[in-house]
C-alpha cells in the first residue's frame, strides 16, 4: 500500500530522484515492499511528498470517509467522553466492540511515532491474513 500511495504521489519523478533528495541509499523505498519501512523514514517521505503519514499508509486522511461519532452524533474524542462510540462506513452504523475501543484507546495514548508502528503492523497482520486466505 505504501508503495502504490507514494507512486500515486511522485508524479513525474522516480523513487531514485526523491531517495537522493531526502538522503536515502538507493533503492531504500523499493525494499520496502518486503519489509517495513523505520518511522524517521516515513515521516521524511511524507514531509517530503506533502502529505500525512497516514495518508501514505492508508490512502486516506483521518475523517475523509470513516467518521467515528459518538451515538449522539458528536465526533468522539478518546479520553474526554465515555459515551459509546458508532462507526460510520457510509452505508451502515454500528457500535465498536470492547476489543476495538480498547484499540482505540491504546492508539490514543501513545505518541505520533508509536502511532505509525500500529499502523504499520496493522497494515502487515491484515496482509498477512489476506495471503493466507488466498493461498487456503
Amino acid at each position: 500500500m505504501i508503495l502504490y500511495n507514494i507512486t500515486k504521489l511522485l508524479g513525474d519523478k522516480t523513487f531514485a530522484e526523491m531517495e537522493r533528495e531526502l538522503g536515502f541509499g538507493n533503492g531504500t523505498i523499493r525494499r520496502w515492499e518486503g519489509s517495513s519501512p523505520s518511522v524517521d523514514k516515513v515521516q521524511k517521505v511524507s514531509e517530503y511528498l506533502g502529505v500525512s503519514v497516514e495518508y501514505l499508509l492508508t490512502g486516506k486522511e483521518s475523517g475523509s470517509s470513516n467518521a467515528i461519532q459518538t451515538n449522539n452524533g458528536n465526533i468522539g474524542v478518546m479520553g474526554q467522553s465515555n459515551a459509546p462510540i458508532t462507526i460510520h462506513d457510509g452505508k451502515d452504523k454500528r457500535a465498536l466492540t470492547k476489543e476495538e475501543s480498547e484499540l482505540l484507546n491504546i492508539f490514543d495514548g501513545v505518541d505520533v511515532q508509536r502511532r505509525v508502528k500500529l499502523l504499520q503492523f496493522a497494515f502487515d497482520i491484515r496482509e498477512e491474513q489476506n495471503s493466507e486466505l488466498l493461498r487456503a
